[in-house]
């Protein structure tokens, strides 16, 4: 079977479409990695446009809160600024600080968080979280 010059755009179309629709059908982001104060001190290897969800206790009534000590956001970019949730609503009670962030760039980061005050900027945190982030 001789194919035309016609014939061979059609069949080279068709390959290129297949490969750009077979290239798009298994590529979906993976899920978030999901981290609690119970995680510090680990090693965590996320993907390139990977999300990072981290939760921490904390209780902004009494003046502390968690702040990002240290990242390299090149690698592991913020998103956003983090949430606080009340786990009760009475006055005082304590909750979580959630931060996101997402996977930029290969590389290797630390993620340190301290639990501080803002207002007494020479007191070190009373709390530390630290992971290791390796972005593949």
């Amino acid at each position: 079977m001789r194919l035309t010059v016609g014939r061979w755009w059609y069949v080279i179309g068709v390959i290129v479409i297949g490969g750009i629709l077979a290239a798009c059908g298994g590529n979906s982001p993976p899920a978030p990695t999901n981290l609690t104060a119970a995680d510090s001190g680990r090693n965590v290897t996320l993907k390139v446009g990977q999300k990072l969800v981290l939760t921490l206790e904390g209780n902004p009534s009494t003046g502390y809160g968690w702040e990002v000590a240290q990242v390299d956001a090149a690698v592991l970019a913020p998103q956003g600024e983090p949430e606080y949730t009340a786990a009760a609503n009475i006055p005082g009670s304590g909750g979580v600080f959630v931060f996101r962030f997402t996977a930029q760039a290969v590389g290797s980061t630390p993620l340190v968080l301290g639990y501080s005050r803002p207002f007494e900027p020479n007191t070190p945190p009373i709390e530390v979280f630290t992971v290791e982030i390796t972005v593949e």
